[in-house]
């Protein structure tokens, strides 16, 4: 039996060793350590703030106390460390120097004290993937959902970084899933849930939707409003995220603040694999965003040839017309992207009847690969394919205008 007193006399802790070895779910040696960690539930203190006395002296952790005698319980207060304290506990989280951290903790250091960057020590080993460290500050009474300078919890460090123990660690201590990065940045309000959809890490997607995160939870505010996990894998290319996202019911036909959807994102940025992956589950390749652009009209304004292919493959349409009033191929004139003008070219039924045997016809195409029409136009022969074009495919008109029109003014800027 070992009875535990507060500094007034007061009773704490009367616990025959059998019931503690079961409050402690057993350890082949019951020290000092295991004592305070059950004492913790008792007086709501973590260990290390923790000292037991006696006889006059503290008990080291590692030791057995001695049960034929009380033991007093003191509560320190947490010491006032100076900035290069402060940074020392960071440090030492950064570089998971578990020891290290436990010695500082047992200053007793508050954890929850920012460094010079403005981050907290949690945040650090969330951050390097350091599960034993983490488990370690939280245990010291670090705050699960503190925000650092970036607005960024170490749940959004670890999510973005991709560490499943660590993002696992800190929903048991109950991170909030739906928090979004607080930094009045273009990053502001996105959670962690877009992060790890973001760095296709589907084991962490999977933690996040088991502790309720949803899966078409929008960005709520700021630059990316309305922006989904969805659009998230679909602009950085995480195919696997993605694939998870529409298993789980994800809405591809959702909209952000511009009306842009998934397949807007993936376009842009050229992502092969995610606009196969919304094809092949049934997304709208003709669908416009709030400017009227289809993805073919971003795939071609940014020059994204691939995909521009395979929207095209899969019967994207030629003729839609943005609020500009521009179709596709003069977008990617614009864009100075040629192969992608040839390539709707191709495809465009209004010009395959003088595509075939026609020199002069084979001579724009070639101009338009090497990105010279501006040049082709010089030639006698561009007016005979111009004149024929104006009869099958009038945005070519457009396009070569345009082109001209870049030519002009690249000369003037130089």
């Amino acid at each position: 039996m070992l009875r535990v007193l507060r500094l007034s006399g007061e009773e704490l802790a009367s616990l025959p060793t059998t019931e503690i070895e079961v409050a402690t779910e057993a350890t082949p040696k019951l020290t000092v350590r295991v004592w305070k960690k059950h004492l913790q539930g008792l007086c709501g203190v973590a260990r290390f703030r923790q000292r037991l006395l006696q006889e006059g002296h503290v008990l080291d952790e590692d030791a057995e106390p001695d049960y034929s005698l009380d033991a007093l319980l003191v509560l320190l207060p947490f010491t006032d460390p100076g900035i290069e304290e402060r940074e020392e506990l960071s440090r030492a989280a950064n570089g998971g120097l578990e020891s290290q951290v436990e010695a500082l903790l047992q200053r007793p250091q508050n954890p929850n004290l920012l460094d010079s960057h403005g981050q907290a020590p949690l945040a650090h080993a969330a951050w390097q993937g350091h599960t034993q460290t983490a488990r370690l500050l939280l245990e010291a009474g670090a705050e699960v959902d503190l925000l650092g300078s970036f607005g960024r919890t170490a749940l959004h460090m670890a999510s973005e970084a991709g560490h499943v123990e660590v993002a696992q660690l800190l929903l048991a201590a109950g991170a909030d899933v739906s928090l979004g990065i607080v930094d009045g940045g273009l990053a502001g309000g996105v959670t962690a849930f877009h992060l790890a959809s973001s760095r296709n890490c589907v084991d962490i997607l999977q933690l996040l939707m088991q502790a309720r995160a949803k899966a078409d939870m929008p960005v709520a505010a700021g630059p990316l409003a309305g922006l989904t996990a969805l659009m998230a894998a679909s602009e950085a290319g995480s195919v696997e995220s993605a694939g998870f996202l529409l298993e789980a019911r994800a809405d591809m036909d959702a909209a952000d603040a511009s009306q842009r959807v998934a397949i807007h994102w993936a376009s842009v940025r050229g992502r092969v694999g995610v606009v196969r992956l919304l094809l092949q589950a049934g997304a709208d390749k003709d669908v416009v965003e709030g400017g009227g652009c289809t993805a073919l009209h971003l795939a071609s304004l940014f020059g994204q040839a691939e995909v521009a292919r395979i929207l095209l493959e899969a019967g994207a349409k030629l003729d839609k017309v943005t609020k500009c009033g521009f179709t596709a191929l003069p977008l990617a004139a614009f864009g100075g992207h040629g192969d992608i003008a040839r390539l709707l070219l191709l495809f465009d039924p209004g010009t395959r009847s003088i595509q075939d045997g026609n020199s002069d016809w084979q001579a724009f195409l070639a101009a338009l690969s090497k990105g010279r029409v501006a040049v082709w136009l010089l030639v006698p022969s561009s007016c005979k394919v111009l004149r024929t074009c104006a009869i099958h495919s009038p945005g070519i008109l457009t396009a070569c205008l345009l082109a001209l029109m870049i030519l002009i003014l690249s000369k003037h800027t130089v």
